[in-house]
């Protein structure tokens, strides 16, 4: 995550509106059409928020953005904010962790799990590795990233080849 240069594309204001239309299509279109295909209801989702490379300079927008997105995830779709990993976390920011995780609830708060550099086993213990991208040791390859990747059945025709729904 390059923040110096996301930041110069647009603002923390804009990036909670998009999180937020990200919310929508998740109640929306998402999470109906994983509960048609899968036979049982689908609720919530599963979101990796990688900070591999963020500086220490950038480090207080990172937490911002977590604060903000935590907030709103709590506040208006509690109901679907399943596990948020945090990967790559820098030691830093475990230690201001310990000082925001207070000012959340408490059911939010520990959905939110920070991990360092390793992080691929807990990642495949809790999500299936046909969901889980290569680079974040999956077997899952979507042509352009999986992070890009809009596949799944609420796509019709656009299902991923394995059959798989994934969420950005």
């Amino acid at each position: 995550m390059d923040v110096k240069a996301l930041y110069q594309i647009t603002t923390l204001e804009r990036q909670m509106q998009n999180l937020v239309v990200e919310y929508e299509k998740l109640a929306n279109s998402r999470l109906p059409a994983c509960s048609k295909i899968s036979g049982k209801l689908i609720e919530t989702s599963c979101t990796i928020l990688d900070l591999k490379g963020v500086s220490l300079r950038s480090f207080a927008s990172v937490s911002n953005f977590v604060k903000q997105a935590s907030n709103i995830g709590q506040n208006y779709y509690p109901e679907r904010m399943g596990k948020f990993y945090i990967i790559n976390a820098p030691m830093l920011f475990s230690s201001v962790w310990s000082f925001v995780r207070p000012l959340l609830d408490e059911v939010t708060a520990a959905k939110i799990v920070i991990l360092g550099s390793k992080y691929k086993q807990t990642l495949l213990e809790n999500i299936p590795a046909e969901n889980l991208p290569v680079s974040l040791g999956g077997t899952c390859d979507c042509p352009g990233g999986c992070q890009n990747s809009d596949a799944g059945p609420w796509n019709e025709g656009h299902v991923h080849e394995n059959g798989h729904a994934h969420e950005n």
